[in-house]
């Protein structure tokens, strides 16, 4: 793995929906097949297309680092990963899919 270049770290963040039922059971098995159906598939693409280099994901909620609104109590994977050299920003957000929510700018300062 190399090093990656900070300057070219963007983020973008899926949703784990929270069930009216919910229990800590529900909510593992929600996110474990998020992260098989969604966040896998992708990375994957991604990578195979030589659109990113290294990433990373953790999960989140609007307290720790999501750019919702204050009424939203849903976690996110939290993905970010450092863009590849001949890949812009703005191509990379046109095909991420619909759920890839509030891309941005995710260089560490």
């Amino acid at each position: 793995m190399s090093i990656p270049n900070l300057d070219r770290i963007f983020e973008t963040f899926i949703q784990v929906p929270l069930e009216n039922q919910f229990t800590t059971i529900n909510y593992w098995h929600i996110y474990i097949g998020i992260l098989y159906e969604k966040l896998i598939p992708l990375l994957d693409n991604l990578r195979e297309k030589k659109l990113i280099n290294n990433f990373s994901f953790l999960i989140h909620n609007k307290d720790n680092g999501v750019p919702t609104n204050k009424e939203d109590n849903n976690p996110y994977i939290h993905l970010r990963f450092e863009l590849a050299d001949n890949i812009f920003p703005d191509e990379l957000k046109s095909i991420l899919p619909d759920y890839c929510l509030f891309f941005q700018n995710g260089s560490i300062e």
